[in-house]
């Protein structure tokens, strides 16, 4: 299903990205979105940190809870945007090494095959970290499990856009 035809923009220009970029920014949404659920239940339940910041963003509601953050305490805004920074500048990084194409061709053009002379294949969405070992060997089961991610951040994504547009038209969040 693609009414927009979104899978044939790298056949319309060299500079379009392919199906493959496509889906490596619809898992990092997805994943993005998960951790965004699991947020907003957690500061919806009253868990957060002790610090004054905190407690004043808790406090504002979690729609407003960044901005918040930002009057009360700039740099504690500017560690989380350095964080993030580093996040994806190591993980775009470690992700060409092995291949045949450089971390920046990896992040816009999407899944790669091996070239010769090279033994690593760009998968979107795989970052070669996986510390407590949850991805299978097996190429069916690895990739049922990538299904399952996608299908999962899909409906994180819907459930954080709705539980905002709740909050945006009602004030109240569906935890209250």
């Amino acid at each position: 299903w693609d009414p927009m035809c979104l899978t044939k923009l790298s056949k319309v220009s060299a500079n379009n990205p392919d199906v493959a970029w496509l889906r490596q920014a619809e898992l990092k949404h997805g994943r993005v979105a998960m951790l965004a659920f699991v947020g907003i239940v957690f500061t919806a339940g009253d868990v957060h940190f002790g610090a004054a910041p905190f407690v004043e963003a808790a406090s504002a509601g979690w729609p407003d809870a960044l901005g918040a953050i930002q009057k009360a305490n700039y740099g504690i805004f500017a560690q989380g945007v350095a964080a993030i920074a580093i996040v994806e500048g190591v993980s775009n990084t470690n992700r060409g090494r092995g291949a045949a194409q450089n971390w920046w061709d990896g992040l816009w053009l999407g899944e790669r095959a091996p070239e010769k002379g090279f033994d690593k294949t760009i998968v979107p969405g795989d970052f070669g970290w996986d510390p407590l070992k949850l991805m299978p060997k097996e190429e069916k089961a690895a990739n049922l499990m990538r299904l399952k991610e996608l299908k999962n951040g899909r409906l994180a994504m819907l459930s954080v856009m709705g539980i905002f547009m709740q909050y945006m038209n009602t004030g109240k969040d569906p935890f209250s």
